[in-house]
């Protein structure tokens, strides 16, 4: 029996070593939850095809982030859904958590890296806890000067950092 899962653990880390760093395109995507989306990998890039759960990193989730989208209708997840079905996703997978089996990495959606899209069009804010790149910090300002998403509406910290 410990021969089994040791084969097992190596045969499921090699799987999953073959996607790292590369660039795949996505067949199919599905939103777990906003911060949790399980995507179908073609049979060209693992045989046979299989399914990836990539946790979004960089964003600010709030109390969004574990809020399952099948038991909930959230606006969050049918958004990101549309967005998957209406364009050219692509994944470049970076790591893999064992402890939790999901991938981290980054998403492209048309072309445009996802977490900059969610961040620029106002929809979440950037997690400065988990990054510090300044593309983000310009990202959120100029959606907050602009009012998008939840930075729609008119407050004093719009009026200091835009004026």
């Amino acid at each position: 029996m410990r021969k089994l899962l040791i084969f097992l653990s190596v045969f499921s880390f090699s799987a999953s070593a073959n996607l790292l760093h590369k660039t795949i395109n996505i067949s199919e995507a599905t939103v777990i939850t906003p911060s949790l989306i399980e995507f179908e990998i073609p049979a060209e890039h693992t045989r046979p095809s299989g399914v990836v759960t990539l946790k979004l990193m960089d964003i600010d989730f709030d109390a969004e982030e574990n809020i399952l989208c099948k038991k909930h209708h959230l606006n969050a997840c049918e958004r990101l859904q549309n967005l998957f079905e209406q364009n050219i996703t692509q994944l470049h997978l970076k790591a893999f958590d064992h402890e939790s089996q999901h991938f981290s990495g980054d998403v492209y959606v048309g072309g445009e890296k996802l977490t900059y899209m969610m961040v620029s069009k106002g929809w979440y804010k950037f997690d400065y806890k988990q990054t510090r790149n300044k593309y983000y910090v310009f990202l959120q300002k100029m959606a907050m000067c602009k009012g998008l998403g939840i930075w729609s509406g008119e407050s004093s910290m719009q009026d200091e950092m835009c004026n």
